[in-house]
């Protein structure tokens, strides 16, 4: 089984590849120019955008946020697969973590009966 720093590393380097770089900049950097002032110019505006997000991709907690999440856990899946022989369900990953609020809990156990049953 991988190890908590084994994953985390691997989060990391999913979340570096220039795939999903471009992925969240191309989602988030557009929305930002629109709220520049419109006085200014399109360059100062991509100059502007491109400088807010190479400091935002700084911020692990954002860039965590930002990402394309079902692109990151397939990775994160076949990384398990390929290197540890480990099948990620949905199941198993909600069964890790520590409390599921009750409303996911229910449909997890429904998903669980309806597919498992």
């Amino acid at each position: 089984c991988p190890t908590v720093e084994e994953i985390q590393a691997e989060v990391n380097s999913i979340l570096d590849s220039p795939e999903i770089r471009s992925t969240v900049k191309c989602q988030v950097v557009p929305k930002y120019r629109e709220r520049l002032d419109h006085s200014l110019d399109p360059s100062s505006k991509e100059r502007k955008g491109e400088k807010w997000f190479d400091e935002k991709w700084n911020d692990e907690s954002w860039r965590i946020r930002n990402c394309p999440g079902k692109e990151v856990l397939t990775r994160l899946r076949r990384w398990c697969q390929q290197t540890y022989r480990l099948t990620l369900t949905p199941r198993k990953l909600a069964a890790t973590l520590h409390q599921l609020p009750d409303d996911v809990q229910e449909i997890m156990d429904k998903l669980q009966e309806y597919f498992y049953s």
